[in-house]
């Protein structure tokens, strides 16, 4: 525990500051924390940071001028959000975990709540035991002033979610969904289970748990869940898509909320993955006293350019949807993609990261997931795909963006789908760029 003046003076240095933790990315007056990861120790680039204008530092492991030391860098953070939290005690507080579907289920709840009052939401993808707090430091007015307080958390391995729960201590959880994102860090399928299923902590009264059950393993355990229970994504369930379409660039999509059925134009393409987030939001807002969602959907757009974006380059579709990949959206995304009208359809897939013992079983199921594409390329800058190299159907196999990219230059034409996928470490974002400016 630190002293509520060491955590005062921090918050005092650091007001009107904008925080980096990466030195490289410094601007004049920026304050900078040192965290020490997996490769790199922070601490070894605080001068670097005060070289390129930063007006502060917080170690744990340096002295000086400007620089504020601490036991534990990461350790006192999570102490200084723990203080802030403790400022604004009356705001509704959602957390939402899944092992997809996080982010896009955060910014459509920020979306709808926005029309009931002030609300506080984290930062992109700042999930972690580091970018929860991070978040919650760097917009600590914004969540002094907020009614609704929607907080992502995500998981690495055992014991990352109860630590968020614990520090943000929910009225509202939410699980988007469970799937096998992240799961070579676990023992086993139980264990990784029990870790999504900790954003149910009985320990917070009032807790409203909304949870996608169409994961058997879920189903099986809504009866134990804290609090009142809403599911939604099963037929007959709180939440249910009947049906969707795609009509030049928007979606149409049926759904039964709490047996009534609905029908919503929304701007843009929206995957099923995505339509499922969007009935957990719609669940989240009709609990905190929105009364009818529907009415304000129509407004919204899907702020990515990275998730399932339709854009047109050289006259052809792309499907950029490179932020990252999982064998459930890959399945979501395939459900999609067969409702889009195209010549013909090409997929250029890579490795999913994170599954450890079940890699190979993992890249071999991809293949399953391939069938609304007439030609398969694979990006094999990462070996792990290399397993699905004896599959027919797949035309090229190369790790040079510049040899796919000509590929898709003289096999492709106007009109054809071109569908990018790989988990983020891959970066096969790198062929629409290298494709984009091929001529």
């Amino acid at each position: 525990m630190y002293p509520s003046s060491k955590i005062e003076e921090f918050l005092e240095i650091t007001r009107e500051r904008v925080i980096k933790i990466d030195s490289r990315r410094v601007n004049e007056g920026d304050y900078y924390i040192a965290f020490k990861g997996n490769r790199y120790d922070g601490n070894d680039f605080i001068q670097d940071a005060f070289n390129r204008g930063a007006s502060g530092a917080l170690s744990d492991s340096v002295e000086g001028k400007n620089i504020l030391s601490v036991d534990d860098t990461k350790n006192f953070i999570f102490e200084v959000s723990r203080y802030i939290l403790k400022k604004n005690k009356t705001a509704k507080r959602i957390a939402i975990t899944g092992s997809t579907g996080k982010t896009t289920t955060k910014e459509i709840t920020f979306f709808l709540l926005s029309k009931l009052g002030k609300v506080f939401k984290t930062r992109g993808n700042m999930n972690t035991e580091i970018g929860v707090p991070l978040s919650l430091i760097s917009d600590r007015k914004e969540f002094y002033d907020a009614e609704f307080c929607i907080f992502e958390t995500g998981t690495d391995k055992q014991g990352d979610l109860p630590k968020l729960v614990d520090l943000i201590k929910p009225n509202i959880s939410v699980l988007t969904n469970f799937g096998t994102q992240h799961r070579g860090n676990f023992k086993n399928t139980r264990e990784h289970l029990n870790e999504k299923l900790s954003i149910f902590n009985d320990t917070y009264a009032g807790l409203i748990s909304i949870v996608n059950t169409e994961n058997d393993l879920i189903k099986e355990k809504v009866g134990s869940f804290p609090g009142k229970t809403i599911e939604f994504g099963r037929k007959n369930s709180g939440f249910f898509l009947t049906d969707f379409e795609y009509s030049n660039d928007s979606t149409m999509c049926a759904f039964k909320v709490f047996e009534e059925s609905r029908l919503l134009r929304l701007n843009g393409i929206w995957n099923r993955g995505q339509l499922s987030d969007f009935g957990a939001a719609y669940v989240i807002a009709k609990e905190c006293g929105l009364d009818e969602p529907v009415f304000y959907m129509q407004e919204f757009i899907l702020p990515y350019s990275d998730r399932f974006a339709l854009k047109f380059i050289k006259g052809r579709k792309i499907l950029d949807d490179t932020y990252n990949s999982s064998l459930e959206s890959l399945r979501t995304a395939a459900e999609s993609i067969e409702k889009i009208k195209a010549k013909k359809k090409i997929a250029v897939v890579g490795s999913i990261f994170d599954q450890g013992k079940y890699s190979e079983e993992s890249h071999k199921k991809i293949m399953d997931y391939l069938y609304p594409f007439d030609m398969i390329l694979i990006y094999d800058s990462d070996k792990q795909i290399d397993i699905i190299k004896e599959y027919s159907g797949v035309k090229l196999f190369s790790d040079d963006p510049v040899e796919i990219s000509k590929w898709l230059l003289k096999n492709t034409f106007e009109e054809d789908l071109i569908y990018f996928k790989a988990s983020r470490a891959v970066k096969i974002e790198e062929i629409i760029n290298v494709f984009k400016e091929s001529e």
